[in-house]
């Protein structure tokens, strides 16, 4: 399954890594389905003097909704964690290689695993030009309480940075093109490998002080097989606001920051809210809903 997946480029003049994955799971009985989102870190080669650096986030969310609009979860406490390492290969160029993970802290009891609902690994190359950053990112959805079979994917991602020196705003428009190479859906009704979804969308950014404020803003759409049915090609739309600041730890133990937001989603096809009779359980499900977000997390 999938939610929100790749790796977003290179952003500055030295690679700066964002992540907006999407894996996917669905939690409870045996269906499939799950989205990871890796969250962003940013590390500056020229500050820090090396060609390797680290990242690692966590995020505390009320449910667990992937970029495509699968609802993974519902149970009101959603512990998401992402690391890895940045190989900086060149001015314009860099290697990263992670890892993504979902607990379910309050519904899933697992006898082996508990409530460790989803483990992703990624590997994927970014190349920076001028205001323009792409990614090529492959990534695998693993289920370790074998919700469903392993999913692998790849994604491609373009970025314009059309921010300016010295401005306090900026668009950061992108789009996405996901690729569902084999496993089981990622949004559970739909096709189950060599299918295909595209995300469209801009990261609105105001700077305010020390402190960033990004209004996220995007739409899915893909072939009517990709959702499950007749319903259009359109699956989710989804907007936001979410504040990331500096935390006051000294350099030399990374570069800490903290966040909060929120986020809604409006769930266009009616395959997305099908889909949540088997991921939550429910009779009927919801065609919206806006889930809240802390975290923490830093650089190096």
């Amino acid at each position: 399954m999938s939610q929100h997946v790749g790796l977003t480029p290179i952003q500055q003049s030295v690679p700066v890594q964002q992540f907006a994955s999407r894996t996917f799971t669905r939690p409870l009985l045996a269906a499939l389905i799950a989205t990871a989102s890796l969250s962003a870190a940013e590390v500056d080669a020229d500050e820090v003097g090396s060609a390797i650096h680290g990242f690692m986030g966590m995020q505390l969310k009320t449910d667990y909704i992937t970029p495509r609009g699968l609802w993974v979860h519902d149970d009101g406490a959603a512990l998401q964690i992402v690391n890895g390492l940045v190989f900086v290969t060149s001015e314009s160029t860099s290697l990263v290689i992670g890892t993504w993970n979902d607990i379910n802290l309050w519904n899933q009891h697992h006898p082996k695993v508990d409530a460790w609902n989803e483990f992703d690994w990624f590997i994927g190359f970014n190349y920076n030009a001028g205001k323009w950053a792409f990614g090529l990112q492959y990534v695998e959805f693993l289920s370790p309480p074998n919700i469903f079979a392993t999913e692998k994917n790849a994604e491609f991602s373009a970025t314009y940075d059309d921010s300016t020196p010295g401005g306090s705003f900026a668009l950061k428009p992108y789009a996405k093109f996901f690729y569902a190479i084999s496993g089981d859906s990622t949004v559970v009704l739909g096709d189950t490998g060599n299918t295909w979804d595209v995300e469209l969308g801009v990261t609105p950014t105001l700077a305010m002080g020390s402190a960033t404020v990004t209004f996220p803003t995007w739409v899915t759409v893909g072939p009517e097989s990709y959702w499950g049915g007749d319903d259009g090609n359109v699956g989710v739309a989804s907007t936001g606001v979410a504040v990331k600041f500096p935390l006051g730890i000294p350099e030399k133990f990374g570069k800490w920051y903290g966040e909060a937001g929120v986020q809604y989603y409006q769930f266009i096809n009616d395959n997305l809210v099908e889909a949540q009779k088997l991921t939550l359980g429910v009779s009927e499900g919801d065609d919206s809903t806006a889930l809240g977000m802390v975290g923490i997390g830093f650089s190096f």
